[in-house]
């Protein structure tokens, strides 16, 4: 049976199975911290750790909540997760790269430090950050000495799920050079070709005639069954489930093109058309590369509009004055919860206590930084850029400023374009 135990760093409750003599941690972040505690020589035995001045430290920077009740204060160092480069680090700055990612499993702060810690000491990471809030982390690395994929794998050995944000999939890659191999052999079947049809005009030989031919048909080959691929496998696909479009037109003719012109070569004819096919063939890429463009931009759009929804906020209770992280989900209207640099806030609301610099240009376009004071309105979706406030919630979720944005913006983008007649395709 399931009982509720402090975590042994944080005190944060803990459903569980195990022994109440044995240690219990909320998170993987809590269990190193905790471990880094008990190896360090300041720590004496098991249970004077909060004694220590490392403990201190990480009680004052965030790391690990302040449960001692003492006076809260706006001029607080800011949580963890703002790393600043270190001048000494022997890296050549300017062939170093940013890279934004997404950390899932993140239940405190300690989650947040144990991750910037381990990042930063990992081979060719210059910097690293990672905010508790809205799940983010950003890392300046050597392109040479590490990648994304070593990254993602020491995020892994510490228990936690990173995940792309806005990198360009391998798919994209593979596709862009599908398009550059196509435009590249086409350009030689249009010479080969123009080379050809010269024989309307003037005397060929048979065997000039096959010179020039048939590497234009080899050519030709590759661009219509390699270039094509994804449009033959589409086509396909369609009709097999009784489904026919655009790819089932441009397959159709191309292939037919492409016959056509290898049945006219093996009787010496100068109707060849192997450039019509491999035009045809390269044009639709041409067009579906744009289009994937046009794609990625609004999805990284999209990413950096669905980053100002905080996963996490710090709510203020009786027990914890301070504040204690939980799910976004859990706050009401009516509740308190504190923001301070760095952070998005959760919620419209009143400022009743502390002073911060906060830039609302995400939700207003107002470039410029405004001052929030005691009962001044602040709006969900805006940043704190220096200071810290406690707020009270008026509009939460879907009421918001915020969440009514998102809410109007879904259906626009998920409704499907009129059809060639004006209407709805169904």
């Amino acid at each position: 049976m399931k009982t509720i135990l402090p975590c042994t760093l944080c005190g944060l409750p803990v459903k569980t199975q195990a022994d109440p003599a044995k240690d219990v941690f909320c998170c993987n972040g809590c269990k190193m911290v905790h471990a880094m505690l008990m190896e360090s020589r300041q720590c004496k035995d098991a249970t004077d750790f909060k004694d220590t001045a490392l403990y201190k430290q990480c009680v004052a920077a965030g790391v690990i909540p302040d449960t001692t009740g003492q006076e809260w204060s706006p001029e607080a160092p800011a949580v963890a997760g703002k790393g600043e480069p270190d001048p000494a680090t022997p890296f050549d700055s300017d062939t170093l790269l940013t890279f934004h990612f997404q950390v899932k499993n993140m239940w405190c702060p300690a989650c947040a430090w144990v991750l910037e810690n381990a990042l930063t000491r990992s081979n060719g990471v210059t910097t690293a950050s990672c905010n508790f809030s809205s799940d983010r982390g950003t890392v300046r690395y050597d392109p040479i000495r590490t990648s994304p994929d070593k990254i993602f794998t020491t995020i892994e050995k510490l228990g936690y799920k990173p995940a792309f944000l806005d990198q360009r999939s391998r798919t994209d890659t593979r596709e862009f050079i599908r398009l550059f191999a196509t435009l590249f052999l086409t350009m030689n079947v249009m010479m080969l070709s123009w080379a050809v049809y010269s024989g309307f005009f003037t005397d060929l030989s048979a065997r000039s005639v096959q010179l020039l031919a048939w590497p234009a048909a080899l050519m030709a080959s590759v661009v219509v069954f390699w270039g094509g691929y994804p449009i033959h496998r589409r086509t396909l696909s369609g009709i097999r489930s009784g489904w026919t479009g655009m790819e089932t037109l441009i397959s159709t003719g191309s292939l037919s093109t492409y016959g056509y012109s290898l049945f006219q070569l093996s009787r010496g004819s100068l109707h060849l058309y192997f450039d019509a096919s491999s035009m045809l063939i390269l044009l639709i890429l041409t067009g579906k590369m744009l289009e994937q463009n046009a794609r990625n931009r609004i999805s990284q759009g999209l990413g950096a509009f669905f980053s100002l929804v905080p996963q996490k906020v710090r709510i203020c209770t009786d027990p914890f004055p301070n504040g204690r992280y939980v799910s976004i989900r859990q706050l009401s209207k009516g509740d308190l919860f504190m923001a301070e640099e760095g952070e998005i806030l959760a919620a419209d609301g009143v400022v009743t206590r502390g002073e911060a610099l906060i830039d609302e240009s995400s939700v207003t376009g107002e470039a410029k930084p405004l001052r929030a004071g005691l009962d001044h309105k602040v709006k969900s979706g805006t940043r704190v850029i220096s200071g810290k406030i406690q707020v009270k919630a008026k509009e939460v979720g879907e009421t918001s400023i915020l969440g009514r944005m998102l809410k109007s913006w879904r259906p626009a983008f998920q409704a499907k374009p009129p059809g060639p007649d004006g209407l709805k395709p169904f």
